[in-house]
């Protein structure tokens, strides 16, 4: 009995010290000031904790941005939450960071990148906010997103946004939304769930090629809606 204490007491005591060495702090975190230097932004992350929670501030000022590449190619975080009074997610923020699965966007930020999500390829689920009025081309390509709710306040989808996200079923499209970009949806292959809006105007070059799983009554509405390419 006693050497089953003694070897719970060593493992506990390991953990705790594992955790404390990796523990976040500030100091994991590469920053620079915004360009009227009111807030900094996010340029980079040195710390080994897979659960990024990102400070509202940082040497006495509020985080505003996360940089372009600031958490790009990162293989060791699985989630991040971004605080609120962030602004901008930049170009290839998070891009190509495999392990990531979770990601916290608060209703603050009001513009995401291009390419600030392309290769998240454990990234299943994302809400978007409704503050945010730009995205980025490509910037949801090669994830592992099962379904998307586009949010109302943006009215196009850029050109390759979800460019063969192979894991896509659902998809919600908002009214209001006037164009879906060239090759948008391309090789999304397992798609079995879309809507047409009404206020649609314009689809792109090779917006659904590789989308086979369509159904053919959804493929005749985005044949209505303007697509002219093969399903």
């Amino acid at each position: 009995m006693k050497k089953i204490i003694r070897a719970f007491v060593l493992v506990f005591a390991f953990t705790f010290a594992t955790a404390s060495i990796w523990a976040q702090t500030a100091d994991d975190f590469s920053v620079t000031a915004t360009r009227d230097g009111t807030g900094i932004i996010i340029t980079g992350y040195s710390g080994r904790s897979v659960t990024v929670n990102i400070p509202a501030s940082i040497q006495g000022l509020p985080v505003k941005e996360i940089g372009q590449r600031a958490f790009r190619g990162n293989t060791v975080i699985t989630s991040v939450t971004i605080p609120s009074g962030v602004t901008i997610i930049g170009e290839s923020a998070f891009a190509a960071s495999d392990k990531l699965f979770s990601i916290t966007i608060p209703r603050t930020v009001v513009s995401i990148g291009r390419e600030a999500f392309k290769g998240c390829s454990s990234l299943t689920s994302i809400t978007i906010p409704s503050s945010v009025t730009t995205i980025g081309i490509e910037a949801f390509a090669n994830t592992g997103l099962r379904s998307i709710t586009w949010p109302a306040s943006v009215s196009e989808i850029a050109d390759y946004m979800f460019r063969e996200n192979f894991n896509l079923e659902t998809v919600v499209l908002p009214e209001g939304l006037t164009r879906i970009g060239n090759g948008a949806f391309h090789r999304c292959r397992s798609i079995s769930e879309i809507n047409m809006p009404s206020t649609l105007q314009n689809i792109g070059n090779l917006a659904f090629n590789g989308c086979a799983a369509i159904p053919l009554g959804a493929q005749g509405a985005i044949r209505r809606a303007g697509y002219r390419g093969n399903f």
